[in-house]
């Protein structure tokens, strides 16, 4: 597992997200996305280096707990997007259905790209 070859595919795939995002908030404006999808992309950018920090130190232990670590790094980016969810919608957000469909797109393209590496990494090792 290379970390760096792994944060630079990350860099580009959330620029490339980066790029879509402001493409869809030029195009179909703030009615059809919500006024806080920039704090989403965020949150979400964040959480992908925490949890390809998290794989990676599990990496480094060995196989059986990079399988493990990969799995809990997982329920905790599934955990903190709860907390972070709820946070907004529990403090009297506007539009929450706008803002719900917007956080659960991001963060499932973000959750495929990292369950890809995570596939990709754990087929590297049964290679070698």
């Amino acid at each position: 597992m290379n970390l760096l070859r792994i944060l630079t595919s990350f860099g580009v795939f959330s620029g490339l997200m980066a790029i879509l995002t402001a493409l869809l908030v030029y195009l179909f404006g703030p009615p059809w996305l919500h006024e806080k999808v920039w704090f989403i992309y965020l949150f979400q950018v964040a959480a992908g280096l925490l949890f390809f920090l998290a794989n990676y130190a599990a990496w480094r232990k060995g196989d059986q707990a990079y399988v493990v670590g990969s799995l809990a790094a997982l329920m905790g980016k599934f955990l903190l997007s709860g907390v972070f969810a709820a946070f907004f919608i529990l403090g009297g957000l506007e539009n929450e259905l706008w803002f719900v469909l917007d956080f659960m797109l991001l963060y499932l393209f973000f959750s495929v790209f990292e369950i890809t590496v995570i596939i990709s990494n754990l087929r590297a090792q049964k290679n070698t």
